[in-house]
């Protein structure tokens, strides 16, 4: 566990019934599990508080702690600070400062965030990349890191956060889009038959230039490829694979509702024990690329 550090967040309250303002925020030690932590300081009792509303957050570095993930909250004699953070794990010391401009308050309190992903999940390199990967968060978001020499050829380098399905199931996710910096990077969905560079796999991914949908039909044979469109969102897309018996499924969607068939594959044998998941690959060996997975159901 990481040493704790302290945090600061200064909050200033002016005229009675406006918004407070907040400024100063710096956290040392972040972490990109989210977390939650809710408080009700014990000098926010204080009667000469002037009453003030919710108010928007202050503009922080997404690689530390997103911005919509700070919530100012409560009113009067209550008021709360809730704070959802990316990042790695660590401990660190929050301590809220508070000044009505005569006077001020303070108060701290610990915060311990931990990494991993929640049962069933587990996650591993493929092809044994150079740089190695990693992988956190919950049964409904992850974010996902990983380098490699790609996904296609008749070998893969990659990181894939996976569970095991037997026979039929679907997946869906929503996923960010790689940026133009890593060209050639992929994040997507992947039903994979097992753990070796030459598996057998079927992958629906996005790119900078936007959808595509990659199968290897035989071990350690050729890779397959077909283009699924551009991208509506900028930033996002959601993906979803079906199996059924030996019949493979892909489709896309803008919004998780309409949804595009990207392409219909019979007879792919896998073993009945396959691994279902999210797979990462920056093509650059000396480069990590990071993918946001959330919205993410597995069936069964």
């Amino acid at each position: 566990m990481a040493p704790h550090r302290l945090t600061l967040l200064h909050l200033t309250v002016t005229p009675v019934n406006d918004a407070p303002t907040s400024a100063a925020w710096r956290i040392n030690k972040p972490s990109r599990v989210a977390w939650s932590d809710r408080c009700r300081s014990p000098w926010m009792t204080s009667t000469a508080l002037p009453t003030a509303s919710r108010s928007a957050p202050p503009r922080v570095t997404r690689t530390i702690i997103p911005t919509a993930n700070i919530q100012l909250g409560g009113s009067g004699t209550s008021r709360s600070v809730t704070l959802t953070a990316g990042g790695k794990a660590g401990s660190c010391t929050i301590t809220l400062t508070v000044s009505d401009g005569a006077a001020t308050a303070q108060t701290s309190f610990l915060v311990t965030v931990t990494t991993g992903l929640p049962v069933p999940w587990s996650n591993t390199d493929v092809g044994l990349p150079a740089l190695a990967g990693s992988a956190s968060g919950t049964l409904i978001a992850i974010t996902a890191r990983g380098s490699g020499a790609g996904i296609g050829g008749s070998a893969d380098q990659f990181h894939y956060v996976h569970q095991v399905m037997s026979a039929d199931g679907e997946i869906t996710v929503r996923v960010t889009q790689p940026g133009p910096d890593l060209p050639q990077a992929k994040a997507g969905i992947m039903m994979r038959e097992t753990m070796g560079s030459t598996s057998r796999y079927y992958f629906l991914c996005v790119t900078p230039s936007g959808v595509r949908l990659l199968w290897r039909t035989a071990e350690g044979g050729a890779t397959s490829e077909l283009d699924g469109g551009p991208l509506s969102n900028s930033g996002y897309c959601w993906l979803r694979i079906t199996r059924s018996g030996n019949q493979f499924r892909a489709f896309r969607s803008d919004n998780g509702v309409s949804w595009i068939r990207v392409g219909t594959f019979l007879n792919q044998k896998f073993l009945t024990n396959q691994g279902i998941g999210l797979a990462v690959t920056s093509h650059e060996a000396s480069k990590l690329h990071e993918a946001t997975f959330d919205n993410m159901t597995v069936v069964p």
